[in-house]
């Protein structure tokens, strides 16, 4: 398990676009949580509503991360090969990667059958941040066990974030990173979450969405940069 050199991407627009979002929101929000006013009252509606979005976000992570096929047909990655292999068939895809043996780097081997370690990463986070989120309804947390939840999410979230985006990595460290991306941002959303203001779990929410597509979109575009970088041009599936 160990670091690799820094990524060479070519950012599109809007591979950029969603990087200064990312980055740019987080700042913001750590603004609007340090100088934001707490409410004097909070309802069990609005709180159960705000943690139901959350848990419904995690429960669509898991459903990608566990049925990536479906999920990877969104992506202009996917389409890209899917119609350049539609007259010879030659490439399939398994999971969100193609088998053409370029992306064996890409997969975990467990008992004859490949995974994605970043999928695995975000199921993990996902179920351990469901469960969290429900001990945390019924116990709930004090104003400063949340303040320091947040600011230790803040930690998480943001090296998790700058190592996907612009670190190559292992296997293993794909796997514990994009889990430490879900419970960075579970751990945020129990600070949040304490401080009871409601536009700022909006914005919150809102911002985890970015996360989301920025990451989807880092990984395709890493994965296109593998085609052009194959040296078998003959068969060669992307342009």
């Amino acid at each position: 398990m160990k670091w690799e050199r820094l990524h060479q991407h070519d950012f599109d627009s809007k591979s950029f676009f969603l990087i200064f979002i990312t980055f740019s929101g987080l700042i913001l929000l750590i603004t609007m949580y340090f100088h934001g006013p707490i409410p004097e009252t909070s309802s069990y509606f609005h709180k159960t509503l705000f943690l139901s979005v959350f848990i419904l976000i995690c429960v669509l992570g898991i459903y990608a991360a566990i049925f990536p096929s479906a999920c990877a047909r969104l992506l202009k990655f996917q389409k890209i090969v899917e119609r350049k292999s539609s007259n010879s068939n030659a490439v399939k895809f398994k999971g969100h990667h193609p088998d053409c043996g370029k992306f064996e780097h890409h997969t975990f081997l467990i008992k004859g059958k490949q995974y994605c370690p970043g999928c695995l990463g975000l199921l993990t986070g996902a179920f351990i941040s469901i469960t969290g989120t429900l001990l945390y309804y019924f116990y709930s947390l004090n104003w400063g066990y949340g303040e320091i939840s947040f600011y230790l999410g803040v930690v998480l979230v943001v090296l998790a974030l700058f190592s996907i985006i612009f670190i190559g990595m292992g296997k293993k460290l794909k796997f514990i990173l994009n889990m430490v991306l879900v419970l960075g941002s579970f751990l945020m959303m129990l600070g949040v979450g304490v401080k009871g203001n409601i536009l700022m779990e909006i914005y919150f929410l809102i911002l985890i969405s970015f996360w989301i597509f920025t990451r989807t979109r880092v990984s395709e575009t890493h994965h296109e940069k593998v085609c052009q970088d194959c040296l078998n041009e003959n068969n060669c599936i992307y342009d």
